[in-house]
């Protein structure tokens, strides 16, 4: 690598300026990023959860189920059965026990 002696020229020139429109590019690149990236984040989905411990053979009432929020990919959320099915298991026997999300 060769070295350049600082010459006066050199030391005393003008800083270059950047154009201001890169600058406004760069902040909403970020900013849609970033919203982005929250979105992905907060992607909840309602599930049927049950409200408490019900053993084997129980019929569901309305009081026994709730909906709660759940993050989670769409393998696991397509084992979960989702809030719009809630109607559809009042009044349906149970096959196993079923323990209560808050246990």
């Amino acid at each position: 690598m060769v070295a350049t002696a600082l010459t006066p020229e050199w030391a005393i020139r003008q800083p270059r300026r950047v154009d201001g429109r890169v600058g406004l590019f760069l902040m909403l690149a970020t900013t849609a990023g970033a919203i982005l990236f929250w979105q992905s984040l907060s992607d909840t989905r309602g599930v049927v959860v049950a409200t408490r411990d019900l053993p084997a053979g129980a019929t569901l009432a309305a009081s026994d189920l709730a909906v709660a929020p759940l993050r989670a990919d769409d393998a696991v959320y397509g084992a979960e059965v989702p809030a719009d099915g809630l109607g559809g298991l009042v009044g349906r026997q149970l096959a196993s026990r079923s323990a209560s999300s808050s246990s």
